[in-house]
């Protein structure tokens, strides 16, 4: 039996486009379905767990898990090649079986091996499970829908905005701001134009406008570095990550980085 999901602006039924796509007829947008099925809970500080292997906030991912970040190249730790690289092969993806031998190309790495790789990402600082939500940059509303492109009616299409990033580099800041809005303030960008909406700084973990520290931790992946938290948020993730050391203190606005 297929969920029945609802807009989260009007509470309308959604409608399937394809497997990947959701529609609101009323409001006229659309949605991606993932969004739906990665929502943290509304409680941020309790009870966050990694939707895939149900590990708790601050604690690490089980080995293979899709959302464990690797601590060498900030990509996806089940899908990058630092196994291999670390292991001492040779991968190169552009020769016959990656240039690895053909065993472990269609097998993958020996128990023994995989063993020997988990303690070196362990003594590298394997990054434990933190659940940042995707917040509207506008009214700062924690795990926002975000809406597709194809919605834009008022304001250049991406395609247009993107033939003069080179002459107009401030488009490019104007893109991010525009595709992290919640569907109730792209409504007001869409209906009622720009100046009715405003971008003010938030503190990027529970959306409240009192950001005071900047993310600068080992401990934490690479795509949250740079991110703002409240001193709430600041106090709560230090405990939690046992860290013994103070984040910066923000020193500039984040609307002018």
């Amino acid at each position: 039996m297929v969920e029945e999901l609802y807009c989260p602006y009007c509470d309308s039924p959604l409608i399937s486009i394809g497997r990947a796509i959701l529609k609101c007829e009323r409001c006229n947008v659309t949605m991606p379905r993932i969004a739906f099925f990665l929502k943290h809970n509304e409680n941020i500080y309790e009870g966050s767990k990694c939707h895939d292997c149900g590990c708790n906030e601050g604690e690490i991912h089980e080995y293979s898990c899709d959302m464990e970040v690797c601590p060498y190249c900030g990509g996806q730790l089940c899908s990058c090649n630092c196994i291999y690289e670390k292991l001492g092969y040779a991968f190169d993806p552009n020769k016959e079986f990656s240039n690895l031998p053909q065993e472990v190309y269609e097998n993958g790495v020996s128990d023994e091996e995989k063993e020997k790789f988990i303690k070196m990402l362990e003594e590298k600082g394997r990054i434990p499970f933190l659940a940042f939500p995707s917040l509207c940059r506008s009214c700062g509303k924690r795990n926002s829908i975000p809406i597709m492109w194809d919605d834009f009616a008022k304001i250049p299409s991406i395609q247009e905005i993107m033939q003069f990033f080179t002459e107009k580099p401030e488009n490019l800041r104007k893109v991010a701001l525009y595709k992290s809005l919640c569907i109730s303030c792209f409504l007001i960008l869409r209906d009622q134009g720009e100046e009715y909406l405003s971008f003010p700084d938030h503190c990027e973990y529970c959306g409240s406008a009192q950001p005071e520290y900047k993310i600068e931790s080992d401990k934490i992946e690479r795509r949250a570095q740079g991110k703002y938290l409240c001193e709430k948020c600041y106090s709560y993730i230090k405990n939690l990550l046992h860290l013994e050391y103070d984040m910066p203190r923000k020193t500039s606005s984040m609307s002018g980085e």
